[in-house]
């Protein structure tokens, strides 16, 4: 199964997060209202990782994130203090 990860952040106001289908069917969704601090490449994170709580094995996740991307791949470091435990 395929999983498709995106999440986005207006820092102060609200945030989410959703992993669909390969269909769009919505498989997950949060979102944070203010007072809100996480950042866009956070909720990039928190989709991910909810990909892989949730997914099947032998699935394909995908992100559109090329930042978080690289990190999960080790191409990139992860420089970022908040972003080191996710």
């Amino acid at each position: 199964m395929r999983y498709y990860c995106d999440g986005s952040s207006t820092i102060g106001v609200k945030s989410a997060y959703c992993v669909t289908s390969i269909h769009g069917t919505v498989l997950a969704f949060e979102e944070s209202i203010s007072p809100n601090d996480k950042t866009n490449n956070e909720e990039e994170y928190r989709a991910v990782i909810k990909a892989l709580e949730i997914c099947e094995k032998d699935s394909e996740i995908f992100c559109d994130s090329q930042l978080v991307v690289m990190q999960v791949l080790g191409r990139f470091k992860v420089k970022q203090m908040h972003l080191k435990p996710l």
